[in-house]
């Protein structure tokens, strides 16, 4: 039964994906910190898939791109974002310890990668250069 509920949780995850997140990426609870920990949560099961040779859809791939796009959109150059709506200041993927770890900063970072997007690494560059003071 294990593969039948695996199906149904990916297809549930993926559904929920779309309809959660608008298409310009804006997290439909339109709350700033939890928009990246739905975009955590997002990669890490579509990580976690490919690894385990479970895709995930063209669609939600997308859907996550458009969030990490809209962070990008809404940080400035100090990485500073707005904050609407409540925060309980969890974080799902610190890989880093440093003090001044960001985490809109690393979704730019994984996404530059992950995507291929030079415009998300020159803001995640930028910022992490603007923060140690080169």
């Amino acid at each position: 039964e294990s593969s039948n509920w695996q199906e149904k949780a990916k297809a549930g995850l993926e559904a929920e994906a779309c309809k959660q997140n608008f298409n310009d990426g804006c997290n439909r609870e339109q709350g700033i910190w939890y928009h990246h920990e739905v975009a955590d949560m997002l990669l890490l099961c579509g990580l976690v898939g490919r690894t385990n040779g479970v895709g995930f859809s063209k669609d939600y791939w997308g859907r996550l791109e458009s969030m990490i796009e809209f962070i990008g959109a809404m940080a400035n150059v100090n990485m500073s974002v707005p904050m609407i709506g409540d925060s309980d200041d969890a974080v799902i993927v610190r890989f880093v310890p440093d003090e001044g770890f960001s985490v809109y900063q690393s979704l730019l970072a994984t996404g530059a990668v992950l995507f291929k997007r030079a415009d998300f690494a020159q803001k995640a560059v930028f910022l992490m250069t603007k923060a140690v003071g080169f």
